[in-house]
C-alpha cells in the first residue's frame, strides 16, 4: 500500500511538472505571438459583397504588416521622386544605390510597400474608438497622383503625401470608400491583403488589378 502511494505521487508530480512545463512555453511564446501579430501577419474576415469578385463574403484574409526579406530595400531617398521610386519597384529594382554606390538595406520595412492596384485593410476614418471598423479596399492612386475618382470622372482629386486613394471592386453598392471620405493617411493602414486563407477552395493570392492611365496619374 506504501509503495503504491509513493507510485501515485510521483505520478501526479510528473503531470504537474508536465502542466508547469506547457504553460511556461505558453508565456514565453505569447509575446512572440502578439509581435508577430501587431508587426508582421494578422487574419481579418470579411463582411459584404463589395470587393467582389477579388474577394467574397465570409473569405478570411492574410493580411502583411511589413515587408521581411533579408536585405529589403529602404525604399525612401531624398533625391528620388515618388514617381521615380514607384517605376523603379513595379520594374524589378528594389536596391537603391547612393551616390557612394552603397546599399541601404534593413530585416523589416514598415509599413509594407504599396502600389496601386493593390488591395489594402484599412480603418474607417469615419469610425472611432471603440466600434472601429476596418475596410478591404483597391489601391487606385498614391500620395502625388492626380486621380479621376469613379463617381465624379469630371472631377480631379490631388492625393497628398504619405496617403491613399482607395475605392471597393464593385460599384453602387452604397459602401463608402474615398469617394466618400477622400485620400486615407497610411497610418490609417492595416497592411496590405495578401492571400485568402479560408475557405480552403478559396485559398489563393490577392492579384494586384492596375487601374487605367486615364485613372491616375503623375
Amino acid at each position: 500500500t506504501i509503495y503504491l502511494g509513493y507510485e501515485t505521487y510521483f505520478r501526479e508530480m510528473a503531470s504537474i511538472s508536465r502542466m508547469q512545463k506547457i504553460f511556461s512555453s505558453a508565456a514565453l511564446s505569447l509575446p512572440v505571438a502578439v509581435w508577430f501579430n501587431d508587426y508582421v501577419y494578422s487574419v481579418c474576415r470579411v463582411r459584404g459583397t463589395s470587393m467582389e469578385p477579388a474577394i467574397q463574403d465570409g473569405d478570411v484574409l492574410l493580411v502583411r504588416k511589413a515587408d521581411l526579406l533579408p536585405g529589403f530595400v529602404v525604399f525612401e531617398a531624398e533625391d528620388e521622386t515618388d514617381q521615380a521610386r514607384v517605376s523603379r519597384i513595379e520594374s524589378g529594382g528594389y536596391y537603391y544605390n547612393d551616390n557612394n554606390n552603397n546599399k541601404n538595406t534593413v530585416l523589416m520595412s514598415k509599413p509594407p510597400v504599396i502600389l496601386a492596384g493593390h488591395v489594402v485593410v484599412i480603418r474607417n476614418p469615419e469610425s472611432s474608438f471603440p466600434s472601429m471598423e476596418y475596410q478591404a479596399r483597391r489601391v487606385i492612386g498614391l500620395g502625388g497622383q492626380m486621380i479621376r475618382p469613379k463617381y465624379t470622372w469630371n472631377q480631379v482629386e490631388i492625393v497628398p503625401p504619405f496617403s491613399l486613394w482607395v475605392e471597393t471592386d464593385q460599384q453602387g453598392t452604397g459602401v463608402p470608400d474615398s469617394g466618400k471620405y477622400g485620400p486615407v493617411s497610411k497610418k490609417l493602414m492595416l497592411g496590405k491583403a495578401e492571400r485568402i486563407i479560408w475557405p480552403p477552395r478559396r485559398w489563393g493570392k490577392i492579384e494586384k488589378v492596375k487601374p487605367a492611365e486615364s485613372r491616375a496619374w503623375w
